[in-house]
């Protein structure tokens, strides 16, 4: 499975609310945080979900979490070196 999570092609604002959202905030908070309405946050919401091809919240935390496992065994994996016989 390719696992498509590239923040790095997010707008700085995209950026931002992508910030708030992985760390679980809802649309009204991260409107509350920056200043901006719901419908705001709603629109970056799609365009981010488009961008990362994800169909919502959900399915963004799930891949995120993918993400940091596979991490998580590439270095387990890195720290066991080579084994030689």
């Amino acid at each position: 499975m390719m696992l498509l999570i590239n923040p790095d092609h997010l707008s700085k604002r995209e950026k931002e609310v992508y910030s708030h959202i992985i760390q679980g905030r809802s649309q009204k908070e991260i409107a509350d945080k920056l200043y901006i309405c719901i419908r705001t946050v709603k629109f970056h919401c799609g365009n981010i979900y488009q961008k990362l091809k994800v169909k919502n919240k959900i399915d963004l935390i799930k891949q995120i979490n993918l993400m940091e496992q596979s991490d998580i065994k590439q270095i387990r994996i890195a720290e066991s070196g080579p084994k030689f016989r």
